[in-house]
């Protein structure tokens, strides 16, 4: 399947100035960008003329727990401990055709705000792969582990048989394993996980340092010899000890900043710069819907411009959301021949995004990318004007809210 996407005004990088073009899509893949006007048509099998619209790589979600979409309202208002003990209770009555559900109502979230991927860690990960299988999102997924209370080999079964089941579907879903954090995993567990990881050639995920306690639980040097950060995207970050930076520069690491879930639930600010001036790899999440409650990750970007104030620039910015999330997971994040084919399509001409002389600055500090008319995943269309390709999302949330409904009622 050749595709033409002519006429666009189009961000190609995260330090690329908006320019007009065509962009042509094969195979799943950026097979071509170029400004010329005189393209041999006959060759594609789809044209489609975007003139007035702006065309820019799909944002990356790096944290997220997407099925909490259930519980989302919850339990606002609580700080950490007893929101996060409310939670768990809550949890211990979810079930897979909830979760299935849920998931579809918090990918589809994504993809209407421009996401095109994200990073998962719950349960019933094959509820969740599902839900991104009918959707057509692309997506990292882990399973959740824990061994405070017993249960370690079981929960580690379960990450790999979703590993044997669903990792490389489609091009799409790939799985990786989901330690929770150190407070809640032993240095034994982390050391199985490690070394699991790197026997499958996949990822981790892990939060560290969520809360201020947390420096009085566990060191860096002891998480650094179980391996645990190798190939590794580390949550929150917001109270590391002075070494942090020391340590995980000599890993190949992602962190992930979750700002708003963090000041939500009264756990501060993440020293945004400190990680910039010192080149640690930073993205952007959401975390779950039930402590942000948004799963808009541009909103995630614009609280990070807020931190920073006057000493970061877009380019900085956009390099969270698309650049170093896309060279920790392969070819992504750029509109460039030989490139995932994961874009956007947005409607710039709204009052939020206007002048268009500022586009660039406009999309980070307005906190929306634009009106989002069309989503491309693997040079797949999945949302065109409105409307989702491959879901009835009228079915999808009734059922979602009868499930809601009985998760209400025990």
């Amino acid at each position: 399947m050749k595709i033409l996407l002519k006429n666009v005004l189009m961000i190609s990088a995260y330090n690329a100035e908006p320019v007009k073009g065509n962009v042509i899509v094969e195979n799943g893949k950026i097979a071509g960008i170029n400004t010329c006007d005189c393209m041999e048509e006959g060759q594609f099998d789809e044209i489609e003329d975007l003139s007035g619209l702006l065309v820019i790589p799909g944002a990356m979600n790096t944290h997220t727990h997407v099925a909490m979409t259930l519980f989302r309202g919850f339990y606002d208002g609580l700080e950490m401990k007893r929101w996060l003990d409310s939670i768990l209770r809550a949890e211990t009555r979810l079930y897979d055709e909830a979760v299935y559900y849920a998931s579809l109502v918090g990918t589809a979230e994504m993809v209407r705000h421009g996401c095109t991927a994200f990073v998962d860690m719950y349960f019933f990960e094959d509820a969740v792969a599902r839900a991104v299988r009918d959707i057509g999102i692309r997506a990292y997924l882990t399973r959740g582990i824990v061994d405070v209370d017993g249960g370690l080999d079981k929960r580690i079964r379960e990450n790999i048989d979703i590993f044997e089941q669903w990792h490389g579907y489609d091009g799409r879903i790939w799985v990786g394993f989901g330690p929770h954090a150190p407070y809640t995993c032993s240095m034994r567990c982390l050391e199985k996980v490690a070394r699991i990881r790197e026997e499958l050639n996949t990822f981790v995920t892990i939060h560290l340092y969520e809360t201020a306690d947390e420096r009085c639980k566990y060191r860096m040097e002891d998480l650094e010899k179980t391996g645990i950060l190798e190939n590794a995207i580390l949550v929150h970050c917001v109270h590391p000890p002075e070494n942090f930076t020391e340590v995980v520069g000599k890993h190949r690491i992602l962190v992930s900043l979750n700002p708003a879930s963090n000041m939500k639930l009264g756990n501060g600010i993440p020293p945004f710069m400190e990680y910039l001036e010192k080149g640690i790899p930073l993205s952007v999440g959401t975390d779950g819907a039930a402590s942000n409650n948004s799963l808009n990750v541009w909103k995630e970007l614009y609280l990070c411009a807020l931190i920073a104030g006057d000493r970061v620039n877009p380019s900085e910015l956009f390099a969270m959301l698309w650049e170093m999330p896309g060279k920790f997971f392969g070819k992504l994040g750029r509109l460039q021949e030989g490139y995932e084919a994961d874009l956007v399509v947005i409607n710039p001409e709204v009052p939020e995004c206007v002048p268009l002389g500022s586009l660039r600055n406009n999309l980070v500090y307005s906190g929306i990318p634009g009106e989002v008319v069309y989503v491309m995943v693997k040079g797949e269309w999945i949302y065109r004007e409105g409307h989702f390709t491959k879901i009835d999302m009228k079915g999808v949330l009734e059922e979602f809210e009868k499930h809601v409904e009985r998760l209400r009622m025990h």
